[in-house]
C-alpha cells in the first residue's frame, strides 16, 4: 500500500469514495477541493493506493483554540472503499495523520461521525478513540 498525497487524477476515485461517504459530489469538483485543501499549512490530505487503485482517502486540519497552549487536530474525513475495508487501510491513514498532527505540535486528536455509522464508530474505537462527547450541527 502506498500513502500518498493526492493529485487531480485521483478525482474520480476521490469523488466516488466521497460519495459513499454520503456526500456525493462530481470528479469535476475535486481539483477545486483539493487545491483549497493544499492552500493551508494546516490541512492535510493523504490517499491510500493498492495495486494502482485509490481506495482511501483522509483529511485532518490543525488549528489554535483558546482552551489549549497546544493546537488541538480534527480528523475531518475518512473513507475506505468498500472492497477494501478490514484489510489495514483505515488504520494506516489514520496512524498517518496521527503523525502529521503530531509534528505541528497537536497533543489531541478528534473525529466526529454520524450517529448512523456503527462500523464507523466501532473501527474508531479499535484504533484507540473513545466517545467523549456529543456532536451538535445545523445547515448555515
Amino acid at each position: 500500500m502506498l500513502i500518498r498525497t493526492p493529485t487531480a487524477d485521483d478525482a474520480a476515485a476521490l469523488s466516488g469514495l466521497v460519495a459513499q461517504l454520503g456526500y456525493p459530489a462530481s470528479a469535476d469538483e475535486m481539483p477545486r477541493r483539493l487545491d483549497a485543501l493544499g492552500v493551508t499549512k494546516d490541512a492535510v490530505v493523504l490517499v491510500a493506493e493498492v495495486d494502482g487503485a485509490v481506495v482511501g482517502v483522509i483529511t485532518c486540519h490543525v488549528f489554535a483554540t483558546i482552551h489549549s497552549t497546544a493546537p488541538a487536530a480534527l480528523l475531518t474525513a475518512l473513507v475506505v472503499a468498500e472492497q477494501a475495508r478490514g484489510s489495514g487501510v483505515g488504520r494506516q491513514l489514520v496512524a498517518r495523520v496521527e503523525e502529521w498532527a503530531r509534528a505541528k505540535g497537536a497533543v489531541r486528536i478528534a473525529v466526529t461521525s454520524g450517529a448512523q455509522r456503527a462500523e464507523a464508530h466501532a473501527f474508531y474505537e479499535r484504533v484507540g478513540y473513545a466517545r467523549t462527547g456529543v456532536r451538535f450541527g445545523r445547515l448555515l
